[in-house]
């Protein structure tokens, strides 16, 4: 049996081993990121994942490289937009034809030919050379939209009948 000494030593060293742990406050930090956005506009039901059909033409329209024929004109539109919007931008995507980045590859059967995109106004050409492919439009009564041309457009390389098929894609943005 041990003294009673000894055990009233180690109750006391063990009380003190239990009072020297007393919980201590933390503090912690976190960090809350949002960012508050204007409504976007919606894309015009008719325009969302459209196909613009070009008229049937000839291969002899095309005498030369660079000849543009069969023009099929359309329009993209914008409504719904924000009240505080003033203008919109459009970015066209897609691939480029190996022989100009201005025109959009054909992934169709007809040799030779690719796709040609203009603003219908000011002609421009709408390319993917990463500086003509944009267009900035103003919102007017809660809407924009942007009268385009598309087009077959001959390369310099030999040409054969088919069918021309390209994809352009466009992406909003609010400058």
């Amino acid at each position: 049996m041990l003294p009673l000494r000894s055990c009233v030593t180690g109750l006391l060293a063990s009380a003190a081993l239990l009072l020297g742990t007393t919980a201590s406050a933390q503090t912690l930090n976190f960090e809350v990121t949002a960012e508050i956005t204007h409504s976007i506009c919606d894309v015009s039901a008719g325009d969302v994942d459209r196909d613009i059909t070009l008229p049937e033409v000839n291969v002899s329209a095309f005498p030369t490289a660079g000849t543009v024929a069969g023009h099929r004109d359309f329009t993209l539109t914008l409504n719904n937009c924000d009240a505080t919007l003033s203008q919109v931008g459009l970015n066209f995507t897609g691939s480029a034809d190996a022989d100009s980045n201005l025109r959009f590859a054909n992934t169709g059967t007809a040799a030779g030919f690719a796709l040609q995109l203009t603003s219908r106004g000011d002609d421009r050409i709408i390319g993917l050379d990463g500086l003509s492919g944009s267009r900035t439009l103003p919102v007017t009564a809660g809407g924009a939209s942007l009268d385009l041309r598309a087009s077959y457009w001959r390369s310099p390389r030999p040409t054969s009948g088919g069918t021309l098929v390209a994809q352009v894609l466009f992406e909003i943005s609010y400058p």
